[in-house]
């Protein structure tokens, strides 16, 4: 598996982990109050999706002009070592 592959799994992952935790929070506090949940989910879905389809196209930008790389902070990509 390619290392931008593994770099994708790795911020995909966490996102996907965030958004199923504040799901789970909010259908534990908030039950009685259905719209307030609903909104609450639907606020943690498109967080999730967005960040993760800003970060996709950054990253693509980047390899084609490496200067889109500072729209993530940084113009480094991580060196993984073994």
């Amino acid at each position: 598996m390619s290392d931008f592959i593994v770099s994708q799994i790795r911020t995909y992952v966490p996102m996907l982990a965030g958004m199923v935790i504040a799901w789970l929070a909010a259908q534990g506090i908030l039950d009685e109050e259905t719209s307030k949940t609903a909104l609450i989910n639907m606020t943690a879905l498109l967080t999730a999706l967005f960040s993760g389809l800003y970060y996709f196209l950054v990253r693509v930008l980047a390899s084609w002009k490496p200067v889109f790389g500072y729209l993530l902070g940084v113009n480094k990509a991580p060196e993984y070592k073994p």
